[in-house]
């Protein structure tokens, strides 16, 4: 049977000269906790292995195509380093077994490893990690060379919209991804909801979320191209798994589990106050 994975591996910039290492340490390890809580709750919807390896690094498995990369985009909503940000090579592909069927990743040989090694070391040779790209995406399964670059060029504007935000910007955008309600982000922040307002106008808040979904569709229409080449080489076809709805609706379901949570769990997150 085959089963469609995306895999990252996660790198901190600067790791080596963080202010506090053993913190660092520390947030990573409560980064893995939070992923791993997630699974917990829906084990359907959401396979994840996910480790906190060779001191700075985290390496995550999970099913469906879009879904290390949505895990990735609230790592970097939520980072509190922010002289020490994370990033990641990724990849997408297949597994002749489940997620949760996985060893050890520390004993998990497989090519997708090296795949999201290749794009983690092409953003390492950006010195400055102000210049880093946060994500590059490298797979061979895209249809075509040029749907992949296509597909970093808006992890790239993504990135340059992120960077762009000051602190108080980054902190309500942050918030409107969990919450999508203005009331409940000044509730938090104890703001006025003009405030709030202004914040995520300046900020292109907007923007960001539709460029955020539309590298989701982008992986999730590539998972159903995928699908459609599998079955047509083993004979199988499954109308209901491999259709567009299905696919949505469980990248949907993923996203609602990590807002759902974060909402259940918004301390650990966030700190109240905006600068």
């Amino acid at each position: 049977m085959d089963y469609p994975v995306s895999l990252f591996i996660m790198d901190v910039a600067n790791s080596s000269r963080a202010e506090a290492p053993d913190g660092l340490a520390d947030y990573l390890d409560k980064t893995v906790d939070w992923m791993e809580d997630l699974t917990s709750l829906n084990k359907t919807a959401l396979p994840i292995r996910v480790k906190h390896r060779f001191g700075d690094e985290i390496i995550l498995v999970a099913g469906e195509f879009s879904t290390a990369y949505t895990l990735a985009f609230f790592i970097k909503q939520f980072w509190r380093y922010h002289l020490n940000p994370p990033y990641f090579g990724m990849t997408v592909g297949s597994l002749g077994q489940s997620v949760e069927q996985l060893p050890d990743l520390d004993r998990w040989l497989h090519p997708m490893i090296n795949t999201a090694r290749l794009a983690l070391d092409e953003l390492k040779t950006t010195k400055s990690a102000i210049d880093r790209k946060w994500m590059l995406v490298n797979t061979p399964l895209f249809p075509l060379r040029s749907s992949m670059e296509e597909t970093n060029e808006l992890l790239e504007i993504l990135d340059y919209l992120l960077k762009s935000q000051s602190p108080a910007q980054k902190t309500v955008g942050s918030l409107y991804a969990v919450f999508r309600q203005q009331a409940q982000i000044a509730s938090f922040l104890h703001k006025d909801p003009s405030t709030i307002s202004r914040q995520l106008k300046t900020g292109a808040t907007d923007l960001i979320i539709k460029i955020h979904r539309r590298i989701e569709n982008r992986l999730d229409e590539l998972q159903r191209i995928h699908n459609a080449a599998t079955e047509r080489a083993t004979g199988l076809n499954d109308p209901v798994t491999n259709t567009p709805t299905h696919v949505q609706r469980r990248s949907e379901l993923i996203a609602s589990l990590i807002t759902s949570y974060v909402q259940s769990h918004l301390e650990e997150f966030f700190t109240r106050g905006i600068r």
